[in-house]
């Protein structure tokens, strides 16, 4: 599938209503790389801009399996630990566009001025695309190796 590209709220609250919210979905992977590299000759080209791709596994209560989230121009990624004896689900994300940045969370009514942010998994960007990657429920991994 192509990607989708979330350009505005509106468009963000139609992918929310698509995936229903991320119910009972579960954060799978995270692949983050900058366009910096040395090639060959030891030449050093430097571009900037982060870029992170998010595989979210969802129910298909919606029809929809997997979302793969493509960040683009990425400002930050607080990852956290999910507790031992807890279980991993998300049970409602957050999708906001604000001041020319999307924020995606795992938690509902998120909000980037709450002084606990450093408590849960979101990630703030300047670009954000997503496309149906229902082929990619189970355990393999998509941009990484064990």
């Amino acid at each position: 599938m192509l990607w989708e590209e979330i350009k505005t709220q509106e468009d963000a609250e139609k992918l929310l209503n698509k995936v229903g919210h991320f119910h009972d979905g579960c954060f799978r992977e995270l692949h983050v790389w900058s366009g910096s590299y040395i090639n060959d000759t030891a030449h050093y080209s430097a571009l900037f801009g982060l870029k992170a791709k998010v595989l979210i596994q969802c129910s298909k209560h919606h029809g929809i399996g997997a979302v793969e989230l493509l960040f683009t121009d990425v400002q930050k990624i607080n990852m956290v630990q999910i507790p031992e004896g807890s279980f991993p689900e998300i049970s409602h994300a957050t999708l906001k566009y604000e001041d020319g940045v999307f924020y995606w969370a795992d938690e509902r009514d998120w909000d980037i001025k709450d002084p606990n942010n450093d408590e849960i998994l979101w990630i703030a960007a300047k670009g954000l695309k997503w496309r149906d990657k229902s082929e990619w429920m189970g355990d393999a991994l998509r941009d990484g190796a064990d």
